[in-house]
């Protein structure tokens, strides 16, 4: 069965300090858990909760949602595009003004190997603007 896993972002309120940590449900449910947030909880908010997509990109780094991926579709130019939950499709899937005007849309687990994590969202939030 597959590990279901979160990317956690933090901030503490009173220095700005951002951390990231990776967390499985079984570390959530099951503990023993301590993200060094939980020591003084009261002065760190959760920026994100990302899920894992359980995929890996072509150098075998671990693709969340959120993340922002380089590919070139077949036929086209390079585009930068962001991981999305599709509620509607029950899937994770890539968002990109040039990916959404495709006609045939591109299957995002089957070319997962191809890609390549380079931010998240979080990191690049003028590109997720660019590509909506």
């Amino acid at each position: 069965m597959r590990e279901i896993k979160f990317r956690y972002r933090f901030r503490n309120r009173k220095t700005g300090r951002e951390i990231t940590d990776i967390l499985t449900i079984c570390e959530i449910e099951c503990g023993p858990f301590e993200p060094p947030v939980f020591k003084d909880w009261q002065t760190w908010e959760v920026l994100s909760r990302d899920r894992s997509t359980g995929l890996l990109d072509k150098n075998g780094k671990e693709i969340y949602e959120g993340d922002r991926l380089d590919l070139v579709p077949q036929g086209y130019a390079r585009v930068a595009a962001y991981v999305v939950w599709d509620d509607k499709r029950a899937q994770f899937r890539l968002k990109s003004k040039l990916i959404d005007s495709l006609a045939t849309p591109v299957q995002f687990p089957d070319i997962a190997h191809e890609t390549e994590v380079i931010g998240s969202v979080y990191e690049n939030r003028d590109m997720l603007e660019s590509s909506s």
